[in-house]
Parts: C-alpha cells; sequence; structure tokens
C-alpha cells in the first residue's frame, strides 16, 4: 500500500443519531455528521454507522457503509439501495438507488 495507506488500523464509528432511513420526503439534520465522514475519507478508514431506524422506529444493527465525496460541498454514503447525502452543512437528504 502506498501513501500511507493502513486499512488496519481501525475503523471509523459514526452515531446517525436515529436518522430515519425512510425519510426521503424531507430533510433531515444531524450536527457535526459531515466533518466525522470527511474525517474517514481523509484517513481512509472503513465506516460503521449505527443508532439509525428503519421507519417508524424500528433499530437497524450498526452496518458498514460506503463513503465518498460527491461535491466540494457534500459526502455520500451507500447503505444497500440508499444513498445518504451529507451537505456541509450537516443537512441529509436520504436517496432510494432503485426508486
Amino acid at each position: 500500500m502506498d501513501n500511507g495507506t493502513n486499512l488496519f488500523g481501525g475503523y471509523q464509528m459514526i452515531d446517525l443519531k436515529e436518522l430515519n432511513l425512510l425519510e426521503s420526503e424531507k430533510t433531515q439534520s444531524r450536527p457535526g455528521l459531515y466533518a466525522k465522514l470527511q474525517r474517514a475519507i481523509q484517513h481512509n478508514k472503513p465506516v460503521v454507522a449505527y443508532n439509525c431506524i428503519y421507519g417508524t422506529g424500528k433499530p437497524v444493527t450498526p452496518t458498514q457503509v460506503y463513503v465518498y465525496q460527491i461535491a466540494n460541498d457534500s459526502v455520500a454514503a451507500t447503505l444497500g439501495t440508499l444513498q445518504i447525502v451529507v451537505s456541509n452543512t450537516d443537512v441529509v437528504t436520504i436517496n432510494n438507488l432503485i426508486s
């Protein structure tokens, strides 16, 4: 591995603070989420997201997400068929990739 990449030095655990994965009709806000995702990208760490819900309060187990930069002011995380877009103002928008 080059450029100091170390995939064996741990992973980033990110608390989604009860983010509703089915709430694609409105935006949600999670203070500090953008900075945490940016840090994971910069340090090239695997990301495990936890404390999110599916619909009406159904908890979701911690899960690995694929995080990537999509623009200068936003990042996205892919979880199954969902794309979770987070702006640099911590506004979260959820898109279903197959609908």
